[in-house]
C-alpha cells in the first residue's frame, strides 16, 4: 500500500463553531417568537428570519467540510490504494467470469435446442399416429364384398430414440444460473401493465411552466399548486 500523507485538524475551525452556536441561538430566540403570518409586516420580518437561518446553515456546511477536508484526504488516499491492489485481481475475476458464463450459455443453448427437437419430434409422431388411426377407421367403414375385415393387430410403435440432452455444467465452486436479458421491439404492442409514466418527463414540464409563468397542463394528469417564500439568497 503507497505511503498515505499524516493530516492535521486544525483547533481553529472547531472554536469557530461555538460562535456558530451562538448566533444559531440568537436566530432561534427571533423564529420563536413567529408564531402567525397574516399581514404584510409580519411576512416581511418572517422571510427576514428565514432567510438568514438559510444563510446560517450553510456557514454550518461549510465550517464541517473545513474540520472533515483532512480526514476525507485520508479517505481518499486508502480508498486509492485499496483500488490499486485489487485491480489485477478484479481483472482476472472478470476475465475468468466470462469464461465459465460464455460456456454455461453454450450448454443451455444446446440443452433448450435438444428439448425442442425432441418436442417437435413427438409432435410428428402424434400426427402420424392419429392419421394412421384415421385411415383404419376410414377403411373398417368401407363396403368389402369377401365379408368385414380380419382385425389386425396394431403393430407395436416404433421406440423413439433416447437421446442425451446435454446438462449445465455442474461445478463444486458455484452454481451456474439462468438469467435473462429483455429488448423491447415493438413498444405498442407492451401490455399496459409493463408500461410506465415518465415522471422525469413530467418534471422538467413542470419546470418550465414554472419559468415561463403558465399552468401546466396534460390529459390524464391533474397538477395542484402551493405558493413558498424562498429565501433572499435564493432569489
Amino acid at each position: 500500500m503507497s505511503e498515505i500523507t499524516a493530516v492535521t485538524i486544525k483547533s481553529d475551525a472547531l472554536s469557530a463553531l461555538q460562535d456558530w452556536i451562538d448566533k444559531r441561538n440568537h436566530l432561534l430566540s427571533l423564529a420563536e417568537k413567529v408564531t402567525e403570518v397574516t399581514n404584510q409586516e409580519q411576512l416581511d420580518a418572517s422571510a427576514s428570519i428565514q432567510t438568514a437561518l438559510t444563510k446560517h446553515i450553510k456557514l454550518l456546511a461549510k465550517e464541517r467540510k473545513d474540520v472533515t477536508a483532512p480526514i476525507d484526504a485520508i479517505k481518499k488516499q486508502i480508498m486509492d490504494s485499496e483500488k490499486a491492489m485489487g485491480a489485477p485481481a478484479s481483472m482476472q475475476l472478470s476475465r475468468i467470469k466470462g469464461l465459465n458464463d460464455s460456456y454455461a450459455t453454450k450448454l443451455a443453448a444446446e440443452a433448450e435446442a435438444e428439448r425442442r427437437r425432441q418436442a417437435e419430434e413427438a409432435e410428428r409422431r402424434a400426427m402420424e399416429e392419429m392419421k394412421r388411426q384415421e385411415a383404419l377407421a376410414a377403411a373398417d367403414s368401407d363396403d368389402n364384398p369377401f365379408g368385414p375385415p380380419v382385425p389386425v393387430a396394431d403393430p407395436e410403435p416404433e421406440p423413439m430414440p433416447v437421446v442425451p440432452v446435454p446438462q449445465a455444467p455442474r461445478t463444486s465452486g458455484g452454481r451456474i444460473v439462468k438469467r435473462w436479458s429483455h429488448t423491447v421491439t415493438a413498444p405498442s404492442l407492451v401490455p399496459r401493465q409493463y408500461l410506465v409514466v415518465n415522471d422525469k418527463a413530467i418534471r422538467a414540464y413542470i419546470k418550465m411552466c414554472e419559468q415561463q409563468g403558465i399552468d401546466p397542463e396534460i390529459p390524464g394528469v391533474q397538477f395542484s399548486a402551493t405558493a413558498s417564500v424562498e429565501s433572499a439568497g435564493r432569489m
